[in-house]
């Protein structure tokens, strides 16, 4: 099973992955990182991501999942990243989550990656427009 490492800024993280744990039950292979860069040095928070990473990973690779593209959480991932055994998403939402972490085992992380930008991305919405059947029929209730 590929590992999932959520890291966002301070309580994000624990927060996603105590929504994902209400919605689909315990993730043992998911592990939250909340970073606060006013106070921890960089050298921390590296450390704090690569033993979550290694704890994640149970052979057969791990999904990062940031908040945002550029901030401290992504700009420090980024240093694991490794195609074939470590990929960094961005822009982590709950439905993404939700979906990786109960997603049957995929063939690899690469694949897992495009699965959670992918759900990510259609899963916002502006709701007036999908109420009004305005966007495409993809989200309509």
């Amino acid at each position: 099973m590929i590992g999932i490492v959520i890291v966002t800024h301070y309580r994000l993280a624990d927060e996603f992955l105590q929504s994902v744990r209400v919605i689909v039950g315990e993730c043992e292979h998911a592990r939250a990182v909340g970073l606060d860069p006013t106070t921890t040095s960089p050298e921390d928070m590296r450390s704090r991501i690569e033993a979550a990473i290694r704890t994640a990973d149970a052979g057969a690779g791990v999904l990062v999942l940031v908040d945002m593209f550029g901030g401290t959480p992504s700009n420090l991932s980024l240093a694991f990243l490794d195609q074939q055994r470590v990929e960094v998403v961005t822009g982590v939402n709950l439905p993404m989550l939700v979906k990786v972490v109960s997603a049957p085992s995929a063939d690899s992380v690469a694949e897992l990656a495009a699965m959670a930008r992918e759900y990510g991305r259609r899963n916002i919405s502006v709701a007036s427009e999908v109420l009004a059947g305005r966007d495409g029929g993809e989200n309509a209730p």
